[in-house]
């Protein structure tokens, strides 16, 4: 997650400005109880807190998503997360099935090829847009955060390492200004996510490419490199796109031995 697929990442989270009279004491999270937030709608959140199951690999392939279970968990009307449930199918995470209901959609091989041979395209026009348009000091704040990341590198603290990439990203979102890439963005975003979990089981090193790439972007940016840019992303990508289906191959082979 780092400077072009961070946009996309930040732009999953955003907050709606839909206000909805919300009907729970607040969903778990960690075996706690924790407020909803007003700001965004209560399908929304209930959404989220599922799909992060699914991201990280909580939830599998084919499992089925129980209304009444995730009612009783988040104190919430079975009414809300089936509203839920639409939100996370409109999102690639789940497949809603005749008579058998609401099922973790199926990450393959072709699904991983097919989705990283469309945000490519759209991680290098989203990285030679920023450079086309900076001016002036737009580009300091982002060199300030890669030498303070480069230091989280060092101290293996990945939780805040890509705590702070979120944050990396905000620095951009002004900068760029295409609505109607942010929400082509915004709609590829969870399977981006998942697909970048899968990854980085099988990748060590996660954290050092991560900090590799940013830095060349960031270069590539400052000059203008557009060409750079391209091959930077490409080559960055393609990796992740391998190792995503090096995972997906990894567990096919235990689930058959």
């Amino acid at each position: 997650m780092v400077f072009i697929a961070l946009i996309v990442f930040l732009s999953y989270n955003r907050q709606s400005d839909r206000c909805q009279s919300l009907d729970v004491a607040g969903p778990v999270q960690s075996g706690k109880f924790m407020a909803f937030e007003a700001s965004i709608s209560l399908a929304e959140q209930i959404a989220d807190f599922i799909g992060q199951q699914i991201i990280t690999g909580e939830l599998k392939d084919h499992e089925r998503i129980q209304e009444q279970k995730y009612a009783k968990q988040l104190e919430v009307s079975r009414g809300s997360v089936r509203e839920a449930l639409l939100i996370l199918e409109s999102r690639h995470l789940i497949d809603i099935i005749p008579r058998r209901g609401a099922v973790v959609s199926t990450l393959t091989v072709q699904h991983v090829e097919n989705f990283y041979e469309v945000v490519i395209v759209l991680y290098v026009l989203l990285a030679q847009k920023v450079a086309s348009i900076w001016d002036g000091d737009d580009l300091k704040p982002f060199m300030e955060m890669a030498r303070n990341m480069e230091e989280l590198v060092k101290s293996r603290d990945e939780k805040e390492f890509f705590s702070m990439t979120f944050k990396f990203g905000l620095q951009a979102n002004p900068l760029v200004k295409n609505t109607y890439l942010e929400e082509i963005l915004h709609n590829l975003a969870p399977v981006a996510l998942r697909t970048r979990h899968l990854a980085d089981t099988v990748n060590q090193y996660s954290m050092e490419e991560s900090m590799d790439f940013n830095n060349k972007i960031i270069d590539g940016v400052r000059l203008r490199d557009m060409s750079n840019i391209k091959k930077v992303v490409i080559d960055y990508y393609a990796n992740q796109r391998d190792l995503a289906i090096a995972a997906i191959r990894s567990s096919e082979e235990q689930v058959a031995g």
